[in-house]
């Protein structure tokens, strides 16, 4: 929860208060920032001793959310298209 106030509030500043001039070393410092952070991620979750089996599970896991999340907004865009995007209607 922690990591994303951080990073709400980043992005908070930086549409308010960060100069214009400074936005192509800001995305490299965002993009090192987050390579290094999943580094970390890559590290602490390797360094458990039951990484191998948890693996097996975090893979299940990981395979449920993605076919729930792909379902999910092939749904909302069904939905959406057909509110949105009637056929024969001239705007």
């Amino acid at each position: 929860m922690d990591l994303i106030l951080v990073l709400l509030v980043g992005i908070g500043l930086g549409m308010t208060v960060f100069p214009v001039k400074w936005l192509k070393a800001n995305s490299w410092v965002q993009l090192i920032g987050i390579g290094v952070m999943l580094f970390f991620l890559g590290a602490s979750t390797s360094a458990s001793p039951t990484f191998l089996t948890d693996i097996k599970t975090a893979g299940v896991q990981s395979i449920l959310m993605m076919l729930a999340a792909s379902a999910g907004a092939a749904v909302l865009v069904y939905f959406l298209t057909r509110i949105f995007m009637k056929e024969g209607k001239k705007e």
